[in-house]
């Protein structure tokens, strides 16, 4: 495990940093933006790079030290965590499929401070592609979009020819992001509110990969290791909130909420344990296949444990555990809707049919 004292000096600066104002960023309206410009001053957006945007990339190859970043930032602030895990997932996608011009361009946005992300939730009016001269019009909206005021650039799915492409699109516009519609009980920093693409013209060099490569795997359905990482941070999180409540309430020697710290501390290693293990498979370049059930496995594991420590957290912390203003309410509400992802009893029933067949 990676503990922050282990951190590169600039990066558990900025992760001490992020935890500080963790509490304050929990409210509507709230933006991520200083928290942003700490991790390019540390140089975690640079380092989100793969080697062929980035020569002198380091962790952002290699999946385990990833994940063990990402968990640390997780326990400093899950909305941070959440938007900084799409920026790696969108360097590593424009790495991978980018044109050498469109890498060198974005590589140098990111360079001076840009955030990625990745917007895949299509609005009441799905975007669509089509040819206009010799790049692309794209139709429609999207929902959800993680980031929404603070990314700069976003991996934007859209349907074209009865496939889907990906395309790197300037979202910067702000007359076409309604940031309004996200009044959620957690992540509320992550402004992830709808955003408008009727009639945006791209360059050709704006699709990134061909049809359908946004699935391809293990890059697809593999990449939930990363999320899952974050998500374990923010186990961590809340357990460190349950024992500092515990503490502040003179309640250490009372053997009901020891057993109750020792549960949860047995889920949070549970859920390291399961992510870790992905991350190794992916780290190994296992079969595509492979990699994609065990992440599928491995998402409902963690959600798992998560969902049992959220339980147990609100048995310890009584009606703490729900007062505005404290960081276990804060952590509970955000892991709590962190968890909350599309099709996911769909994915895991293609997991138990892969595992029939």
């Amino acid at each position: 495990m990676l503990e922050n004292s282990a951190l590169p000096a600039g990066l558990a600066e900025a992760f001490a940093a992020i935890t500080g104002t963790a509490s304050a960023r929990d409210r509507h309206g709230a933006d991520l933006a200083i928290e942003i410009d700490w991790l390019a001053s540390s140089g975690a957006l640079v380092g989100a790079l793969p080697s062929s945007m980035n020569p002198n990339a380091s962790w952002s190859d290699a999946p385990r030290e990833l994940a063990d970043l990402l968990r640390a930032l997780g326990r400093a602030s899950l909305p941070v965590g959440r938007l900084f895990e799409g920026h790696i997932n969108a360097a590593q996608l424009i790495g991978l499929y980018g044109g050498a011009n469109l890498r060198q361009r974005i590589a140098a946005r990111v360079a001076a401070g840009g955030l990625l992300g990745v917007w895949g939730a299509d609005g009441e009016t799905p975007v669509q592609a089509e040819r206009y001269g010799d790049g692309y019009r794209l139709s429609g909206a999207k929902s959800f979009c993680s980031g929404l005021g603070v990314v700069k650039t976003a991996l934007v799915s859209a349907s074209i020819d009865d496939s889907t492409r990906l395309f790197a699109v300037d979202v910067e516009d702000d007359e076409r992001a309604n940031p309004a519609i996200w009044r959620v009980s957690g992540m509320r920093a992550t402004g992830s509110g709808d955003y408008d693409f009727e009639g945006l013209v791209l360059p050709a060099d704006a699709a990134v990969g061909g049809p359908n490569d946004y699935f391809v795997e293990p890059w697809f359905l593999g990449g939930m290791y990363r999320m899952c990482a974050v998500q374990v941070g923010g186990l961590e999180a809340l357990l460190a909130a349950i024992i500092a409540h515990v503490r502040s309430r003179k309640l250490v020697d009372d053997k009901i909420l020891q057993l109750r710290i020792g549960q949860i501390a047995a889920q949070v290693l549970m859920a390291h344990a399961v992510t870790d293990k992905l991350s190794g498979l992916i780290a190994q370049t296992g079969r595509p296949e492979a990699i994609a059930l065990q992440a599928l496995l491995a998402r409902d594991a963690v959600e798992s444990c998560a969902t049992t420590v959220l339980s147990m957290a609100e048995r310890a912390g009584g009606t703490a555990a729900h007062r505005e203003g404290s960081d276990l309410d804060r952590i509970r509400r955000d892991l709590g809707l962190y968890l909350r992802q599309a099709v996911v009893d769909t994915r895991l029933a293609q997991a138990g049919a892969a595992l029939l067949a």
